[in-house]
Protein backbone atom coordinates (compact mmCIF):
# COMPACT_ATOMS: atom_id res chain seq x y z
CA UNK A 1 0.00 0.00 0.00
CA UNK A 2 1.06 3.19 -0.78
CA UNK A 3 1.64 5.52 2.04
CA UNK A 4 0.45 9.49 1.91
CA UNK A 5 3.53 10.75 1.71
CA UNK A 6 5.42 8.36 -1.09
CA UNK A 7 8.05 10.33 -3.38
CA UNK A 8 5.13 9.92 -6.72
CA UNK A 9 2.09 11.12 -4.31
CA UNK A 10 4.28 14.05 -3.45
CA UNK A 11 4.85 14.68 -6.78
CA UNK A 12 1.25 15.16 -7.62
CA UNK A 13 -0.40 18.47 -6.83
CA UNK A 14 -4.80 18.16 -5.13
CA UNK A 15 -7.12 18.06 -7.79
CA UNK A 16 -8.07 21.20 -8.98
CA UNK A 17 -11.70 22.23 -10.72
CA UNK A 18 -12.02 25.68 -10.47
CA UNK A 19 -10.81 29.24 -11.75
CA UNK A 20 -7.64 29.56 -9.55
CA UNK A 21 -8.76 27.01 -6.96
CA UNK A 22 -7.68 23.69 -5.48
CA UNK A 23 -10.13 20.79 -5.03
CA UNK A 24 -8.46 19.16 -1.93
CA UNK A 25 -5.62 18.85 0.30
CA UNK A 26 -5.15 15.63 1.96
CA UNK A 27 -5.04 15.45 5.57
CA UNK A 28 -6.19 18.30 6.16
CA UNK A 29 -10.10 19.30 6.82
CA UNK A 30 -12.14 22.34 5.41
CA UNK A 31 -12.40 23.21 9.07
CA UNK A 32 -8.87 24.26 10.46
CA UNK A 33 -5.04 23.60 9.41
CA UNK A 34 -2.27 21.25 10.98
CA UNK A 35 0.20 21.89 13.37
CA UNK A 36 2.67 24.66 11.82
CA UNK A 37 5.28 23.09 9.73
CA UNK A 38 3.17 19.62 9.40
CA UNK A 39 1.05 20.96 6.85
CA UNK A 40 1.50 19.86 3.11
CA UNK A 41 2.16 22.73 0.46
CA UNK A 42 2.07 22.31 -3.32
CA UNK A 43 5.37 24.31 -4.20
CA UNK A 44 9.36 24.81 -3.84
CA UNK A 45 11.85 26.80 -2.34
CA UNK A 46 14.24 28.11 -5.57
CA UNK A 47 16.64 29.83 -3.35
CA UNK A 48 17.12 30.24 0.60
CA UNK A 49 19.18 33.20 0.11
CA UNK A 50 17.08 35.22 -0.31
CA UNK A 51 14.15 33.51 -0.47
CA UNK A 52 12.53 32.79 -3.47
CA UNK A 53 9.72 30.34 -3.78
CA UNK A 54 7.32 28.34 -6.37
CA UNK A 55 3.88 27.55 -5.37
CA UNK A 56 -0.19 28.12 -6.24
CA UNK A 57 -3.39 28.58 -5.19
CA UNK A 58 -4.95 26.50 -2.39
CA UNK A 59 -8.51 25.29 -1.36
CA UNK A 60 -10.54 26.27 0.77
CA UNK A 61 -7.99 29.39 1.39
CA UNK A 62 -6.80 30.77 -1.80
CA UNK A 63 -3.72 31.93 0.04
CA UNK A 64 -2.92 29.28 2.56
CA UNK A 65 -0.15 27.58 0.36
CA UNK A 66 1.79 31.23 -0.12
CA UNK A 67 1.26 32.11 3.55
CA UNK A 68 2.19 28.46 4.54
CA UNK A 69 5.74 29.86 2.81
CA UNK A 70 6.15 33.14 5.93
CA UNK A 71 8.79 30.96 8.21
CA UNK A 72 10.82 30.86 4.86
CA UNK A 73 10.44 33.93 3.55
CA UNK A 74 10.19 36.00 7.00
CA UNK A 75 10.87 40.30 6.53
CA UNK A 76 13.67 40.13 3.75
CA UNK A 77 13.77 41.02 0.67
CA UNK A 78 11.97 37.82 -1.38
CA UNK A 79 10.65 36.93 -4.61
CA UNK A 80 7.42 35.28 -5.18
CA UNK A 81 5.90 33.54 -7.63
CA UNK A 82 2.10 31.98 -7.55
CA UNK A 83 1.19 30.08 -10.75
CA UNK A 84 -2.14 28.96 -11.91
CA UNK A 85 -2.87 25.45 -11.96
CA UNK A 86 -6.85 25.91 -13.45
CA UNK A 87 -8.13 27.81 -16.00
CA UNK A 88 -8.95 31.30 -15.44
CA UNK A 89 -12.41 33.58 -16.32
CA UNK A 90 -13.98 36.52 -15.27
CA UNK A 91 -15.62 35.36 -12.32
CA UNK A 92 -16.33 35.97 -8.80
CA UNK A 93 -14.01 33.12 -7.67
CA UNK A 94 -11.26 34.35 -9.74
CA UNK A 95 -11.95 38.03 -9.03
CA UNK A 96 -12.08 37.61 -4.96
CA UNK A 97 -8.63 35.82 -5.82
CA UNK A 98 -6.65 37.99 -7.10
CA UNK A 99 -8.25 40.60 -4.79
CA UNK A 100 -6.51 38.61 -2.03
CA UNK A 101 -3.44 38.06 -4.07
CA UNK A 102 -3.08 42.04 -4.24
CA UNK A 103 -3.85 42.52 -0.57
CA UNK A 104 -1.13 40.04 0.36
CA UNK A 105 1.09 42.24 -1.98
CA UNK A 106 0.33 45.54 0.15
CA UNK A 107 0.89 43.54 3.19
CA UNK A 108 4.15 42.62 2.12
CA UNK A 109 5.92 45.39 0.63
CA UNK A 110 9.90 44.25 0.62
CA UNK A 111 8.81 40.97 -1.57
CA UNK A 112 8.05 40.68 -5.23
CA UNK A 113 5.35 38.98 -5.87
CA UNK A 114 4.07 37.79 -9.18
CA UNK A 115 1.24 35.73 -11.07
CA UNK A 116 2.05 33.39 -13.71
CA UNK A 117 -0.26 32.37 -16.03
CA UNK A 118 -1.05 29.41 -18.64
CA UNK A 119 -2.54 31.19 -21.72
CA UNK A 120 -2.93 34.49 -23.68
CA UNK A 121 -6.62 34.49 -22.43
CA UNK A 122 -5.57 34.34 -18.87
CA UNK A 123 -3.24 37.63 -19.40
CA UNK A 124 -6.20 39.48 -20.52
CA UNK A 125 -8.90 38.03 -17.69
CA UNK A 126 -5.54 39.37 -15.37
CA UNK A 127 -5.27 42.93 -16.67
CA UNK A 128 -9.44 43.08 -16.58
CA UNK A 129 -8.41 42.68 -13.01
CA UNK A 130 -5.79 45.34 -13.05
CA UNK A 131 -2.83 42.69 -12.57
CA UNK A 132 0.01 42.22 -14.39
CA UNK A 133 0.52 38.64 -14.45
CA UNK A 134 3.33 36.83 -16.58
CA UNK A 135 2.59 34.40 -19.56
CA UNK A 136 4.93 31.15 -18.33
CA UNK A 137 2.88 28.05 -18.86
CA UNK A 138 3.75 25.63 -16.12
CA UNK A 139 4.23 22.65 -18.02
CA UNK A 140 7.96 24.56 -18.30
CA UNK A 141 8.47 22.86 -15.29
CA UNK A 142 8.55 19.35 -16.50
CA UNK A 143 11.67 17.21 -16.64
CA UNK A 144 13.00 16.37 -19.98
CA UNK A 145 15.58 14.20 -18.69
CA UNK A 146 13.12 12.03 -17.00
CA UNK A 147 10.35 11.90 -20.09
CA UNK A 148 12.06 10.80 -23.16
CA UNK A 149 12.14 8.50 -26.12
CA UNK A 150 13.37 4.75 -24.78
CA UNK A 151 13.27 1.26 -26.00
CA UNK A 152 12.28 2.12 -30.03
CA UNK A 153 9.91 -0.33 -31.05
CA UNK A 154 6.30 -1.01 -32.05
CA UNK A 155 3.83 0.32 -29.20
CA UNK A 156 1.37 -2.17 -27.85
CA UNK A 157 -1.03 0.32 -27.57
CA UNK A 158 -2.59 3.05 -29.96
CA UNK A 159 -3.04 5.66 -27.13
CA UNK A 160 -2.58 6.03 -23.63
CA UNK A 161 -4.42 8.96 -21.71
CA UNK A 162 -2.79 10.14 -18.19
CA UNK A 163 -5.40 11.05 -16.13
CA UNK A 164 -7.23 12.21 -12.87
CA UNK A 165 -10.29 9.95 -12.79
CA UNK A 166 -13.13 12.76 -12.82
CA UNK A 167 -16.27 13.47 -15.37
CA UNK A 168 -14.22 16.30 -16.48
CA UNK A 169 -11.58 14.45 -17.85
CA UNK A 170 -14.20 12.60 -21.14
CA UNK A 171 -12.30 9.47 -20.32
CA UNK A 172 -15.30 8.15 -22.12
CA UNK A 173 -14.08 9.92 -25.50
CA UNK A 174 -11.56 6.90 -25.69
CA UNK A 175 -14.17 4.22 -25.73
CA UNK A 176 -13.91 3.77 -30.28
CA UNK A 177 -10.11 3.53 -30.27
CA UNK A 178 -8.78 -0.21 -30.52
CA UNK A 179 -5.93 -0.44 -27.79
CA UNK A 180 -5.85 2.21 -25.21
CA UNK A 181 -3.82 2.27 -22.16
CA UNK A 182 -4.77 4.27 -18.74
CA UNK A 183 -2.92 5.66 -16.12
CA UNK A 184 -5.28 7.11 -13.81
CA UNK A 185 -4.93 8.94 -10.54
CA UNK A 186 -7.86 9.99 -7.86
CA UNK A 187 -6.75 12.61 -5.34
CA UNK A 188 -9.65 12.12 -2.89
CA UNK A 189 -11.51 9.10 -1.84
CA UNK A 190 -13.29 6.78 -4.67
CA UNK A 191 -17.02 7.78 -5.44
CA UNK A 192 -19.53 6.04 -6.97
CA UNK A 193 -18.60 7.51 -10.31
CA UNK A 194 -14.85 6.34 -10.03
CA UNK A 195 -16.21 2.85 -9.70
CA UNK A 196 -18.71 3.25 -12.28
CA UNK A 197 -15.80 4.28 -14.40
CA UNK A 198 -13.40 1.42 -13.64
CA UNK A 199 -16.23 -1.35 -14.06
CA UNK A 200 -17.01 0.08 -17.90
CA UNK A 201 -13.35 0.39 -18.68
CA UNK A 202 -12.38 -3.18 -17.30
CA UNK A 203 -15.06 -4.70 -19.37
CA UNK A 204 -13.10 -3.35 -22.34
CA UNK A 205 -10.15 -5.06 -20.98
CA UNK A 206 -7.20 -6.26 -22.54
CA UNK A 207 -7.85 -3.92 -25.54
CA UNK A 208 -8.05 -1.30 -23.00
CA UNK A 209 -5.79 -1.72 -19.91
CA UNK A 210 -5.52 0.24 -16.88
CA UNK A 211 -1.77 0.20 -15.85
CA UNK A 212 -2.48 1.40 -12.63
CA UNK A 213 -2.35 -1.46 -9.78
CA UNK A 214 -5.14 -1.26 -7.48
CA UNK A 215 -4.96 -0.64 -3.80
CA UNK A 216 -8.69 -1.35 -2.76
CA UNK A 217 -10.69 1.46 -5.38
CA UNK A 218 -8.23 4.17 -5.90
CA UNK A 219 -5.20 3.86 -8.45
CA UNK A 220 -1.60 3.95 -7.49
CA UNK A 221 0.28 6.38 -8.60
CA UNK A 222 2.86 5.41 -11.73
CA UNK A 223 6.52 6.12 -10.35
CA UNK A 224 8.06 8.90 -13.22
CA UNK A 225 9.97 5.61 -14.81
CA UNK A 226 7.60 3.30 -14.89
CA UNK A 227 5.66 6.57 -16.71
CA UNK A 228 8.23 6.72 -19.39
CA UNK A 229 8.24 3.77 -20.23
CA UNK A 230 4.44 3.19 -20.55
CA UNK A 231 4.69 6.27 -22.80
CA UNK A 232 7.83 4.66 -24.79
CA UNK A 233 4.78 1.22 -25.77
CA UNK A 234 2.05 3.83 -26.97
CA UNK A 235 1.94 5.50 -30.04
CA UNK A 236 -0.05 8.82 -29.58
CA UNK A 237 -0.92 10.85 -26.06
CA UNK A 238 -4.52 12.18 -25.30
CA UNK A 239 -6.05 15.17 -23.88
CA UNK A 240 -9.45 15.34 -23.69
CA UNK A 241 -10.92 17.84 -21.25
CA UNK A 242 -13.12 20.87 -22.49
CA UNK A 243 -11.21 23.05 -19.43
CA UNK A 244 -8.37 22.57 -17.33
CA UNK A 245 -5.29 23.92 -16.47
CA UNK A 246 -1.94 23.51 -18.53
CA UNK A 247 -2.23 19.28 -18.24
CA UNK A 248 0.97 17.99 -17.26
CA UNK A 249 0.86 15.04 -18.87
CA UNK A 250 0.68 16.84 -22.43
CA UNK A 251 4.16 17.90 -21.53
CA UNK A 252 5.29 14.22 -20.47
CA UNK A 253 3.56 12.76 -23.67
CA UNK A 254 5.73 15.61 -25.72
CA UNK A 255 9.09 15.34 -23.89
CA UNK A 256 8.70 11.25 -24.46
CA UNK A 257 7.86 11.92 -28.46
CA UNK A 258 4.49 11.30 -28.69
CA UNK A 259 2.04 12.54 -31.25
CA UNK A 260 -1.47 14.02 -29.38
CA UNK A 261 -5.03 13.89 -30.06
CA UNK A 262 -6.49 16.62 -27.98
CA UNK A 263 -9.92 18.33 -28.32
CA UNK A 264 -10.76 21.84 -28.41
CA UNK A 265 -9.59 23.13 -24.90
CA UNK A 266 -9.15 25.95 -22.13
CA UNK A 267 -6.31 26.17 -19.70
CA UNK A 268 -3.42 26.35 -21.93
CA UNK A 269 -2.08 23.00 -22.28
CA UNK A 270 -2.01 23.66 -26.79
CA UNK A 271 0.55 26.02 -25.42
CA UNK A 272 3.36 23.99 -26.86
CA UNK A 273 1.31 21.66 -29.05
CA UNK A 274 2.08 21.95 -32.78
CA UNK A 275 -0.08 21.04 -35.80
CA UNK A 276 2.28 18.86 -37.11
CA UNK A 277 2.24 16.31 -34.71
CA UNK A 278 -0.67 17.75 -32.30
CA UNK A 279 -4.66 17.37 -33.87
CA UNK A 280 -7.47 19.12 -32.51
CA UNK A 281 -10.77 17.32 -33.04
CA UNK A 282 -14.40 17.56 -32.11
CA UNK A 283 -15.02 15.81 -28.68
CA UNK A 284 -16.24 12.64 -30.07
CA UNK A 285 -15.38 9.30 -29.77
CA UNK A 286 -14.89 8.52 -33.54
CA UNK A 287 -13.07 12.01 -34.45
CA UNK A 288 -10.48 11.00 -31.39
CA UNK A 289 -10.36 7.68 -33.00
CA UNK A 290 -9.86 8.63 -36.74
CA UNK A 291 -6.95 11.21 -35.24
CA UNK A 292 -5.45 8.38 -33.41
CA UNK A 293 -5.35 6.27 -36.09
CA UNK A 294 -3.89 8.81 -38.34
CA UNK A 295 -1.08 10.19 -36.00
CA UNK A 296 -0.05 6.14 -35.47
CA UNK A 297 -0.08 5.58 -39.09
CA UNK A 298 2.06 8.18 -39.69
CA UNK A 299 4.76 7.47 -37.49
CA UNK A 300 6.17 10.62 -36.92
CA UNK A 301 10.36 10.08 -35.42
CA UNK A 302 9.66 10.85 -31.59
CA UNK A 303 13.23 12.17 -31.15
CA UNK A 304 11.91 14.75 -33.95
CA UNK A 305 8.54 15.71 -31.57
CA UNK A 306 10.90 15.96 -28.81
CA UNK A 307 13.24 18.34 -30.22
CA UNK A 308 10.56 20.29 -31.71
CA UNK A 309 9.19 20.87 -28.22
CA UNK A 310 12.44 21.77 -26.58
CA UNK A 311 12.57 24.61 -29.06
CA UNK A 312 9.23 26.01 -27.52
CA UNK A 313 10.21 25.06 -24.13
CA UNK A 314 13.39 27.11 -24.51
CA UNK A 315 11.99 30.61 -24.68
CA UNK A 316 9.50 29.57 -22.00
CA UNK A 317 12.58 28.66 -19.21
CA UNK A 318 15.32 31.24 -20.39
CA UNK A 319 12.41 33.90 -19.87
CA UNK A 320 11.77 32.23 -16.47
CA UNK A 321 15.71 31.77 -15.35
CA UNK A 322 15.61 35.20 -15.42
CA UNK A 323 12.84 35.93 -13.96
CA UNK A 324 15.03 34.36 -10.84
CA UNK A 325 18.27 36.08 -11.71
CA UNK A 326 16.83 39.59 -12.64
CA UNK A 327 15.62 39.85 -8.81
CA UNK A 328 18.89 38.67 -7.66
CA UNK A 329 20.46 41.70 -9.48
CA UNK A 330 18.11 44.24 -8.61
CA UNK A 331 19.29 43.23 -4.99
CA UNK A 332 22.84 43.12 -5.14
CA UNK A 333 23.18 39.09 -5.51
CA UNK A 334 25.38 37.17 -7.65
CA UNK A 335 23.22 35.79 -10.61
CA UNK A 336 23.19 32.12 -10.09
CA UNK A 337 19.88 30.76 -12.85
CA UNK A 338 21.32 31.59 -16.28
CA UNK A 339 22.29 28.34 -18.73
CA UNK A 340 20.78 24.82 -18.36
CA UNK A 341 17.67 24.05 -16.52
CA UNK A 342 19.27 23.66 -12.87
CA UNK A 343 16.25 20.97 -11.80
CA UNK A 344 16.96 18.11 -14.36
CA UNK A 345 15.81 15.41 -11.84
CA UNK A 346 12.50 16.73 -10.52
CA UNK A 347 9.40 15.25 -12.58
CA UNK A 348 8.20 18.41 -12.08
CA UNK A 349 9.48 21.75 -10.13
CA UNK A 350 6.87 21.72 -7.45
CA UNK A 351 6.32 18.80 -4.97
CA UNK A 352 3.43 18.67 -2.30
CA UNK A 353 5.72 18.27 0.85
CA UNK A 354 5.65 19.96 4.53
CA UNK A 355 7.54 23.26 4.54
CA UNK A 356 10.98 21.32 6.61
CA UNK A 357 10.91 18.90 3.49
CA UNK A 358 11.00 21.31 0.88
CA UNK A 359 13.66 23.08 2.67
CA UNK A 360 16.17 20.21 2.74
CA UNK A 361 15.76 19.96 -0.91
CA UNK A 362 16.57 23.55 -1.55
CA UNK A 363 19.87 22.60 0.87
CA UNK A 364 20.66 20.27 -1.56
CA UNK A 365 19.80 22.02 -4.96
CA UNK A 366 21.85 23.22 -7.06
CA UNK A 367 21.27 27.02 -6.80
CA UNK A 368 19.68 27.26 -3.33
CA UNK A 369 22.49 29.43 -1.47
CA UNK A 370 25.01 32.35 -3.02
CA UNK A 371 28.04 30.25 -4.22
CA UNK A 372 26.20 27.89 -6.41
CA UNK A 373 25.41 28.18 -9.52
CA UNK A 374 22.91 25.71 -11.89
Amino acid sequence: MASATSPTDREEPPAQESSGSVASSAGIGRAGRAEPGQERVYGAILSIDPPIVLTTFGWPDRMRWIEAFEPVLGSRQALVLCYTSWHWTNGITAKWTIARFRHYRRQHPQREVHLLVNAPDEIETMARFGEPAKLLNHNLFISEAVFRPVNPHRPTYDAIYVARMAPTKRIELAAAIDRVAYVLHIPDAANAWTKRTRARLETLAPSHTILNVWDGDKPLPLKAGALNLALADTAVGLCLSEVEGAMRASMEYLLAGLAVVTTPSLGGRDFYFDAEYCLTVPPNPRSVRDAVIALRDRQIPRQYIRERTLARLEPQRRAFLGMLDGFLERHAHATRFSGTWPWPDRRTLCRYETIPELLEAAERGPAGRPGRTA
